[in-house]
């Protein structure tokens, strides 16, 4: 929680918890049997206070909580989600729209759905599928200084999606790697896209997702599960893999070092 500076995490059996100070090693659950994914972000209409959602798995419970900076609950209410289908996975991903965080995006296993009323009513965005355990989406963006809210990239095993500028719904890409682990985008650029995959490879690509590169040069780690885009001055990716955190800057993409070495 960027705000009252707490983690949430969703866990199996024990559901979602919740710290209950920064400083603190002790965790509560809003809701137990098995967490699902998480999401948390300063209120876009009252910034002293947070919003949280989460569920337990399958999307069960899905709730949004309010809570103020010294992390007491402020409210708490259940998204009616009109025009759901609810045909989601046992984890279902949820992703915090970069640019307007009135918005989110929900992976389910007929399509992507988007909400720009925190969840009330919802609206089909592009094809999807059976996935695992992954996480693999990135929802807004921007470009040239400009807000592109409706932007969208998104993985369904090895299948790439994305709804770039004048496109209404995601279409998928050219993707002849393996399943897709995890995606990061440019900040400053929805253009710029980068994917790990489960070859414990990683692609970049500057158009949009049309071509890629492989850009993993000297990476010798394994089980690469996600991937971040770090703007500012160490402008660059790291990458979660089995054997630690790894980063590699923009002015030499494939040159590899691990963090905390």
């Amino acid at each position: 929680d960027p705000l009252s500076k707490t983690i949430i995490i969703g866990n199996q059996d024990t559901g979602t918890g919740m710290q209950f100070a920064d400083d603190d090693s002790r965790f509560f659950s809003i809701s137990t049997a098995d967490g699902g994914d998480v999401a948390a972000f300063i209120d876009p209409s009252n910034p002293e206070q947070s919003i949280r959602l989460s569920s337990f798995q399958s999307l069960g419970a899905f709730r949004l909580t309010r809570w103020d900076a010294d992390n007491n609950l402020v409210s708490q209410s259940f998204p009616a989600l009109t025009n759901f289908d609810f045909a989601v996975p046992f984890v279902t991903p949820i992703e915090i729209n970069a640019v307007d965080q009135t918005r989110f995006a929900i992976q389910g296993t007929t399509s992507v759905w988007v909400t720009d009323d925190f969840g009330d009513t919802v609206e089909a965005a592009g094809p999807a599928g059976f996935i695992g355990l992954t996480n693999a989406m990135i929802y807004g963006g921007r470009a040239n200084g400009q807000d592109f809210p409706d932007v969208l990239y998104y993985g369904v095993n090895d299948q790439l999606f994305a709804r770039v500028p004048g496109q209404s719904m995601a279409t998928e890409r050219t993707w002849n790697f393996d399943f897709i682990n995890d995606i990061a985008i440019n900040s400053s650029d929805y253009r710029e896209v980068f994917i790990v995959d489960a070859s414990n490879r990683v692609y970049r690509s500057t158009t949009s997702a049309s071509s890629f590169s492989d850009i993993t040069g000297n990476l010798g780690a394994t089980q690469l599960r996600t991937i971040e885009y770090l703007p500012g001055p160490n402008e660059g990716i790291i990458v979660g893999t089995a054997s630690g955190v790894w980063y590699s800057s923009a002015d030499s993409y494939g040159d590899w070092s691990r963090l905390g070495e």
